[in-house]
């Protein structure tokens, strides 16, 4: 067994309630679910289901695809699968739908942050994106990566992000949401503590070409387990966010940063095939 077995055995589960139009619980899945998963795991695999697009959820394909995608999930049945097999498993794929690493831009990844000590917060307004670029390159992660083209990356001193590419799903099969992931990985973590504790807002403004259904904010620690997973659904194509850091996640959350992923997704039939961009701009504690 391994963490694909699991995760076959969960997506089918939570597809027999959502193909019948029935409400999924959690005290539901745990029933489908206990004979092979203990409660806290089944309770993440449902608060993953409960977050995710709707259109991840219109297949059993797409919900495997979608859990797929929460690597603090996928660590978790790794260590589930180590138990049964009485030995640890980790389950790894080239071609799977969590995608390769596509590409790096800016040069090399700088190790310069003490996580010990927390960034100062400072009066001004704190680009995160210009204060990353300085030392770090931004990676990209993808879908289908056998069978799509390399998502192009670009960014600018004055701290804009901008992805573009082309979804293609396989042939003869019910592809899953296909999604572009850009990375901002900390090596060593951020400790952020102090524009938390200040009452910092986080603010960016995302713009998005036709052909993508949403965004996804990520944030993982240096262990990439995630303390922050938000939908940001795309009114007229555009996407303004403001929020406090503590009102996103507790203040001790903020001490351990190893990455922020802006996860792209599309699933419109007719935008295969169609090139599409994504920009994050204004990226600002503020």
């Amino acid at each position: 067994m391994d963490a694909g077995f699991f995760l076959s055995i969960a997506s089918g589960a939570a597809w027999d309630f959502i193909k019948k139009g029935a409400s999924l619980t959690k005290d539901a899945l745990r029933k489908k679910l206990s004979k092979w998963l203990a409660d806290d795991v089944i309770s993440e695999i449902y608060a993953s289901i409960e977050k995710a697009p709707p259109f991840c959820l219109d297949s059993k394909e797409k919900v495997e695809a979608y859990l797929r995608m929460n690597s603090d999930l996928i660590s978790r049945l790794d260590h589930t699968a180590g138990e049964v097999n009485t030995c640890n498993t980790i389950y790894q794929d080239a071609h799977d739908v969590s995608g390769v690493m596509a590409g790096v831009i800016n040069g090399p990844v700088t190790q310069y942050a003490n996580a010990e000590m927390p960034r100062e917060a400072g009066s001004e307004p704190f680009s995160v994106l210009q204060d990353y670029l300085r030392s770090r390159a931004v990676q990209v992660v993808k879908s289908y990566s056998a069978i799509r083209d390399t998502p192009q990356v670009g960014a600018s001193e004055e701290g804009v992000l901008y992805v573009q590419s082309t979804f293609v799903p396989p042939v003869k099969e019910v592809p899953p949401a296909a999604f572009v992931m850009t990375l901002l990985s900390y090596i060593p973590p951020e400790n952020w503590t102090k524009f938390a504790s200040h009452g910092k807002q986080m603010k960016f403004v995302i713009e998005v070409s036709q052909g993508v259904e949403a965004v996804q904010l990520q944030i993982k620690d240096s262990k990439q387990k995630q303390f922050i997973d938000i939908a940001l659904n795309t009114q007229n194509n555009k996407v303004v966010f403001s929020r406090e850091l503590t009102d996103l996640a507790p203040l001790d959350a903020w001490k351990d940063v190893g990455e922020i992923c802006f996860t792209i997704f599309s699933e419109n039939c007719s935008a295969w095939g169609q090139p599409f961009s994504c920009k994050v701009a204004d990226f600002y504690f503020i």
